[in-house]
């Protein structure tokens, strides 16, 4: 699927966050041009990448996340949603390795049987860090 189209529909929805499948296989280089992508188009929307190596093989996959500093700032609570805390809730369920920093992270698990768990985890996860937060997004 286009991320582009993905992420400009979640602008116009006012969605709060995006956790969508990407075909990046697990090549970390690929996946920052992606990223890059989608701070272009929204740098103000966290974003979560979940890609399988071999899609529908139940072997690697590959997620990342990026969060953009608004939502970091130190002025809101400690609920706050952290890119290397979002991929590893994520992947929690398939023992998921890696990290990174609060604004952008990545984490493999080797294996996953069920694709939909780490969308639903991840979502679940960016639901429950920015139901309480109200965040002022900095207008250029």
């Amino acid at each position: 699927n286009d991320v582009k189209v993905v992420v400009q529909d979640a602008l116009a929805a006012q969605t709060p966050f995006v956790v969508t499948s990407v075909d990046v296989g697990s090549d970390a280089k690929t996946s920052q041009k992606i990223t890059n992508a989608v701070k272009k188009v929204a740098p103000d929307l966290p974003f979560l990448g979940i890609s399988e190596e071999e899609p529908g093989s139940g072997g690697k996959v590959f997620v990342f996340a990026i969060v953009p500093d608004s939502y970091l700032s130190s002025n809101i609570s400690d609920n706050q949603l952290k890119a290397d805390e979002w991929v590893l809730s994520a992947l929690q369920k398939y023992n998921g390795r890696g990290g990174g920093k609060p604004n952008s992270a990545q984490a493999q698990a080797q294996s996953c049987d069920d694709i939909s768990e780490i969308y639903n985890a991840a979502t679940t996860f960016a639901q429950s860090k920015l139901s309480d937060t109200k965040v002022d997004v900095a207008t250029k």
